[in-house]
């Protein structure tokens, strides 16, 4: 069962490791064997994964930097997350450990104050209708796998963000189906709170952290109609993210900022082959997100 650690690092910082699946992780030497998956703010820590990191005092003591190691079955079993971890890790418990996909993939939704429910409804079924599409199945085929890992968030202000859909593979016609109408079934979680780009990256790296998949690429498809109002710089979040082999590719609405596609390219979008499709209106939203998926999963550059 995955283990959840943390040291803190400086900062307001602390750094996540993940042991999987080790009934006795340690190296011949006696000290922990992990692995290293990235800074993440405190304030991600407070509200998702605090009480697996602040849980004990067990007084079991792997190394002197490290505060807590515990299960994340027993943190389930004690009920001491929120919901955001309650879904991250069912997410987790469903899905096989170390399953080999080409490409794992956060689909990352603007829920702000500034997408009304009819904007809502164009992003969440344009995402559902991408899936459909044959051309999209064709994308998922074309790699060495032929499987991708995919779940879907929304998010608003710097606390605000839910994994709505759990991981799933898609691989074949039957499951990209299945997953699309579960993205048309899913409803809205979050209504305003600002706009936290950095905060959404953030929250997505830590579900591709936790994400028990070996997976040739990870990257965050983000999508909204504001630059980042609320929390730490996006473009801080987004140099973490590419610290940690993870891309960002964007896909900005320019219906209430003209120029907000500079700001993506500017301070959201990195790491190899990153891109982002601008659309001028969210009526214009599915076309662009089918194109989009295209890319992303094939692994292609506009």
């Amino acid at each position: 069962m995955p283990r959840v650690l943390a040291r803190h690092t400086g900062e307001g910082r602390l750094r996540l490791f993940r042991v999987g699946g080790l009934p006795h992780p340690t190296r011949p030497d006696g000290r922990l064997r992990y692995r290293q998956s990235g800074n993440f703010p405190v304030e991600i820590f407070k509200r998702v994964a605090r009480p697996a990191i602040y849980c004990a005092r067990a007084g079991r003591t792997v190394a002197p930097a490290i505060r807590c190691v515990m299960p994340l079955r027993v943190v389930r079993r004690r009920e001491l997350m929120g919901g955001a971890l309650a879904s991250l890790t069912a997410g987790i418990v469903r899905a096989r450990a170390d399953t080999a996909v080409d490409l794992a993939l956060v689909l990352a939704v603007d829920a702000s104050g500034s997408v009304d429910d009819r904007r809502f409804a164009l992003q969440q079924h344009g995402y559902a209708d991408a899936f459909r599409s044959p051309t999209v199945l064709k994308a998922i085929r074309s790699g060495a796998a032929q499987a991708i890992a995919v779940t879907m968030m929304q998010w608003t202000g710097p606390a605000m963000q839910t994994q709505v859909i759990g991981w799933n593979v898609v691989g074949d016609e039957a499951s990209a189906q299945k997953f699309a109408a579960v993205i048309d079934a899913t409803p809205r979680q979050l209504h305003g709170g600002g706009t936290s780009i950095s905060g959404a990256v953030d929250f997505a790296r830590l579900l591709l952290v936790q994400a028990p998949y070996t997976a040739g690429r990870r990257v965050i498809d983000v999508s909204g109609d504001g630059a980042n109002n609320r929390g730490r710089p996006a473009e801080r979040a987004r140099d973490d993210a590419v610290r940690d082999n993870i891309g960002i590719n964007g896909l900005p609405i320019l219906a209430l900022e003209p120029y907000l596609d500079r700001y993506y390219y500017d301070n959201v979008i990195g790491g190899p082959g990153a891109f982002m499709i601008p659309v001028e209106s969210y009526e214009a939203f599915a076309e662009a997100i089918l194109k989009k998926l295209i890319m992303e999963i094939a692994g292609l550059a506009p």
